[in-house]
């Protein structure tokens, strides 16, 4: 169904000889409100689940960590006295302080760099590269003394860019699909992920945000409803609308009942009680596919909530 068939059907409903979308001296100000009203409608729809289906693709590339992957260095832990993480080479570092802390960063014996870490609120991500072309032995060392709390210690033989590339590594990776996909509306709950590597751990926070595995390189495909097309004042009558077809049917209805809310009340409230009950009725009789999107797979092996 194209906008413009939409738009003579929603011009029909309240003037039943309406044959065109040709806007004159009565129809005009209908018309000129219409691309909003269709926006809403769409919008409507799709949030019930009939809009485009399509996969966002994550690529997580980790780096190997030279220091291991002992959940100790990942869990969070306080610094009471002095402790040393070294690495028999490295190009790169990375840990996240909370409190007043010092670390220092050494290359062979050489001091290269002294951290402070001073705020005792929230966790503060601290990282950096290293010129190491004679691959000498990296040592972190948390200085004790004043208790402050540590998480996520790594060193990585990877040259990266800039201090700001260096990857954040933590058990879980928290990728925001509306940063992911750019056309991102909400999950899709009628298919399941598709995961194309051995790192198969993945979960779902709230209503946007993806997470998995942080500490293996993995490939995941993930189900999403794109966000509806937009309709303004430069759609042409002959874009069609993205929807199954019986639904674009039951959007004049939802239309014609904004538009003509101050000619006539009641038969606006009728036409919406018709866009609500078709929707409800389609929604009712949709044959589903079996989902299992809510499987949760964890990184202990039993659910997320361990982690």
């Amino acid at each position: 169904m194209t906008y413009n068939d939409i738009k003579l059907a929603t011009l029909q409903k309240m003037f039943h000889d309406v044959t065109t979308t040709e806007p004159n001296m009565i129809t005009k100000p209908y018309i000129d409100k219409m691309a909003y009203v269709c926006n809403c409608a769409i919008e409507r729809i799709t949030a019930a689940g009939f809009g485009k289906r399509k996969y966002a693709e994550i690529i997580s590339k980790v780096p190997e960590n030279l220091l291991g992957n002992s959940k100790e260095h990942y869990k969070v832990s306080r610094v009471n006295s002095k402790e040393e993480y070294k690495a028999p080479k490295g190009n790169s570092w990375f840990f996240e302080l909370c409190g007043k802390g010092t670390v220092k960063i050494y290359l062979g014996k050489e001091l290269i760099k002294t951290v402070e870490n001073t705020d005792e609120n929230t966790f503060t991500k601290h990282k950096g590269t290293i010129s190491n072309d004679e691959n000498k032995p990296v040592t972190l060392e948390f200085i004790g003394g004043n208790t402050y709390l540590k998480k996520n210690v790594a060193v990585y033989n990877d040259s990266f860019a800039s201090a700001d590339d260096v990857y954040e590594i933590s058990e879980m990776k928290i990728f925001d699909m509306e940063k992911t996909a750019e056309d991102f509306f909400k999950f899709d709950s009628e298919n399941t992920v598709i995961c194309g590597s051995d790192n198969t751990a993945y979960g779902f926070m709230g209503e946007k945000i993806f997470c998995a595995d942080g500490l293996k390189s993995g490939v995941w495909k993930v189900p999403y409803i794109a966000y509806p097309q937009l309709i303004n004042s430069e759609t042409p009558d002959s874009e069609i609308i993205n929807l199954p077809e019986n639904l674009c049917g039951i959007i004049p209805y939802y239309m014609a009942s904004e538009l003509y809310l101050e000619d006539d009340s009641g038969l606006c409230v009728g036409w919406r009680n018709k866009f609500e009950a078709e929707l409800r009725e389609f929604i009712l009789n949709y044959k589903r596919r079996p989902s299992n999107r809510f499987k949760f797979v964890s990184l202990e092996g039993e659910q997320f909530g361990k982690i």
